[in-house]
């Protein structure tokens, strides 16, 4: 016979307007119960009634053995993966007078049992197999939702499992087998996979029927099966994409299948899967007026991790406004998988320099939100993270009577653009609220030392590629270099209330400040004193300086007066050293006209310091005076001033008191 799972319109109900809502049949158990509670409960002592109780205790028995249990084994038997909902909701009796539901149910429950059985599910076609999957994975769902019970429909259902991953297993091993299977299968055919996958990821999702079948089949395994076949369609099929992106409900299967085969979506198809996603997640968009039985956060947040491993997708992703407004201020999302997919949209330049412009754009529109609304904790972090792509563009610009505006090249061709990304006050609102956030205060310190230990670099290779250069001119170069640093910082410092809010990025900074003095002082042994037995001091001193910046771990821990003092301390000492048992490189530095009072001065001064040890409040005493002998004489403290920036300003400022 023809079945109601070969494609046609065959089956329960077929041609009449009528079908089988499984909502209704477990109404009529509900009130089947009720019934025969009520009926236990009518009570009578009148002998004249003794008949009546006997008719009402018949019917009590009538309808708990024989009615219950077969509307029992209705809701429970594999007939009824073939309901459709009636087309006449109202259910009104037939000219029996029996609810046309039941009747037409019961008469066709026998053939519809048979014609199961009948069929080996290795005879069926794949476009067959499917479409009897699809009816029993909806007759899953829609049991499971109403809190039904399917074991008896479980050991059938495990058979097609198992039929359909064995051919699924083919096709994932196959791409000529995936081709072959949408010549087969077709729009259409897709378009039921589409809906067993649906049904597949939310069976698993209620959890109401145990991990597996008898023979380890699983619902779970089949929707993972379904993913990886939808991937190799949708990568060389974009017909089975797109049926997937319009018609699918799950958004589970949405980010796996975005997560497995990225390359296979465009811009367009990519947004429109994460704004759906966005909407399940934040209670807006086109479907979130529809019941959500799952929680569907982390389906975003599993497609926001796996963008964190595509730069050039979260940059496409996050290039659109709305998107970037809804993940950047979105609440309940995994504060991990934001940061992830911020950090690798704004270092998408690293992966790809032409795309810099469009990273560019993305900074300037989370300036613009942070205006208007408050950003989550992973947007923070990720910006951190990403700040050194766009410190070298930002920091000759921060100017605050100016916008500020960066160049960067066309992505159409040899041309520039120029990227607005917010007046002065605008971007340090933003920093603002970066810093804010202890953590990102952090990986903001850091990124910003990281800066100045390039610049740094920078500046001294293209010192050492001109042997003629002159102190003043080598002077000048290094100030221009740390100067674009110094703004950096200064901006920082102009996002909070209060410096003490700062120790976190202080810390931050500190951990490459040694690094960075290293570099400088090592240059300059260079340049002017190769070979000087004072290489071995600076050693010893910058790596004490460098052990006590990794050593301190807490943020909260490094006051003003603390790790980056004792690094200032010991980079003025050091600095001082230098020409001070150096006559020669004294010529060099234009620090000849010292006088040699003030060099003795200093030499008692550095002999104190390092009696002084470990003693913070001795060493900044000694670092008060040294301050005030460099002070007094105008080379050394041009001189002083030329370097200091290497060390972190706030830390080598003059005294206060």
């Amino acid at each position: 016979m023809s079945g109601p799972l070969d494609g046609t319109d065959h089956g329960i109900g077929a041609g009449t307007g009528y079908g089988y809502d499984p909502a209704r049949i477990i109404a009529l158990r509900s009130r089947s119960i009720d019934a025969i509670a009520a009926l236990r409960d009518i009570r009578c002592d009148d002998p004249l009634a003794g008949e009546a109780i006997r008719v009402v205790r018949l019917m009590c028995q009538n309808l708990e053995d024989s009615w219950l249990p077969l509307v029992n084994s209705i809701h429970g038997s594999t007939a009824m993966v073939a309901w459709r909902r009636a087309v006449d909701v109202s259910g009104g009796p037939d000219a029996t007078g029996h609810p046309c539901v039941i009747t037409r149910l019961v008469d066709q429950f026998g053939a519809f049992s048979r014609w199961i059985g009948s069929t080996g599910l290795d005879e069926l076609s794949d476009g067959q197999l499917v479409d009897r999957l699809d009816h029993i994975a909806e007759r899953f769902r829609r049991s499971a939702a109403g809190g039904g019970s399917l074991l008896p429909t479980w050991a059938y259902l495990d058979r097609i499992l198992g039929e359909m991953s064995a051919r699924l297993d083919g096709v994932r091993a196959d791409g000529e087998l995936a081709d072959l299977w949408w010549d087969r299968l077709g729009p259409t055919g897709v378009d039921r996979l589409v809906h067993v996958l649906d049904a597949a990821g939310q069976i698993t999702d209620l959890d109401l029927y145990g991990d597996t079948g008898p023979s380890g089949h699983s619902f779970e395994r089949l929707g993972s099966d379904l993913a990886t076949v939808f991937g190799r369609l949708a990568a060389s099929h974009p017909e089975a994409r797109d049926v997937l992106v319009e018609r699918s409900t799950s958004s589970t299967h949405l980010a796996a299948l975005v997560a497995s085969s990225p390359d296979a979506f465009d811009h367009v198809t990519l947004v429109t899967i994460t704004a759906r996603l966005v909407g399940y997640s934040t209670g807006t968009g086109e479907w979130a007026d529809r019941p959500r039985v799952v929680d569907r956060h982390r389906d975003l947040d599993e497609l926001l991790h796996a963008l964190g491993g595509s730069p050039m997708l979260a940059l496409q992703l996050l290039s659109d406004p709305a998107i970037a407004t809804a993940l950047a201020t979105a609440d309940h999302v995994d504060h991990g998988a934001v940061e992830a997919a911020v950090a690798a949209a704004l270092s998408g330049p690293a992966v790809d320099p032409e795309l810099l412009g469009d990273a560019a754009e993305v900074l300037g529109d989370f300036v613009a939100v942070s205006a208007d609304a408050e950003l989550n904790l992973g947007t923070r972090r990720g910006v951190a993270l990403a700040w050194g792509t766009f410190a070298p563009l930002i920091a000759p610009k921060l100017d605050v009577r100016l916008p500020v505006d960066v160049v960067v090249p066309a992505s159409d061709g040899p041309s520039t653009q120029v990227i607005h990304i917010g007046t002065y006050d605008e971007l340090a609102r933003f920093v603002g609220q970066v810093v804010d956030d202890r953590s990102a205060q952090l990986a903001l310190g850091v990124v910003v030392g990281a800066f100045r230990a390039d610049q740094i670099r920078l500046a001294t290779s293209a010192i050492d590629q001109r042997p003629h250069l002159t102190v003043g001119d080598a002077r000048a170069q290094l100030a221009a270099a740390l100067a674009d640093v110094s703004r950096m910082i200064a901006l920082v410092d102009h996002a909070v209330d209060r410096q003490d809010q700062l120790h976190a990025f202080r810390h931050g900074v500190a951990r490459s400040q040694a690094t960075s003095i290293m570099t400088l002082l090592g240059s300059m042994v260079s340049w002017y004193a190769p070979g000087a037995p004072l290489a071995g001091r600076i050693s010893t001193l910058t790596t004490r300086a460098l052990t006590s910046a990794i050593g301190a771990t807490r943020p909260a821990a490094v006051p003003d007066t603390g790790l980056d003092a004792h690094l200032a301390v010991d980079f003025v000492a050091t600095v001082l050293a230098l020409p001070l048992h150096d006559a020669t490189l004294r010529a060099r530095l234009g620090l000849a006209g010292v006088p040699t009072t003030t060099w003795r001065e200093l030499d008692g001064l550095l002999d104190e310091l390092e009696a002084a040890g470990d003693d913070d409040t001795a060493r900044h005493r000694v670092r008060a005076r040294l301050r005030a002998v460099v002070d007094a004489d105008a080379d050394l403290d041009t001189y002083l001033e030329m370097l200091s920036a290497a060390s972190g300003e706030s830390a080598l400022a003059r005294p206060t008191g």
